[in-house]
């Protein structure tokens, strides 16, 4: 919900966040979540430092948001990577492995 909470405040007007949940089909057994915009998108320099607890470029941000979500994720055992182009939009991608 974070991801999808912090989309929200940074689409344009008008622009859309679609969320897909599935299974992986690569070779890595889990499920995906991927999170995606049309909106602003993320400066390249920014996405390298976007998990990092305090790095905001949001007014009134503190930076806990993002970081969070990276650890809830990676104490599951699980990868989250952001790809963006600024003007086009951003996407989240999440994979969680499958439990045993």
């Amino acid at each position: 919900m974070e991801l999808a909470a912090q989309r929200g405040g940074r689409h344009a007007r008008g622009g859309t966040i679609q969320l897909k949940v599935g299974p992986d089909e690569t070779s890595l057994p889990g499920a995906l979540l991927a999170v995606s915009d049309t909106g602003v998108g993320i400066a390249k320099e920014d996405t390298e430092r976007i998990f990092e607890p305090f790095f905001s470029r949001k007014p009134g941000g503190i930076g806990l948001g993002l970081a969070t979500t990276a650890r809830i994720v990676e104490a599951h055992r699980g990868i989250i990577e952001v790809a963006s182009q600024v003007g086009q939009g951003t996407t989240f991608t999440i994979w969680l492995p499958r439990v045993a």
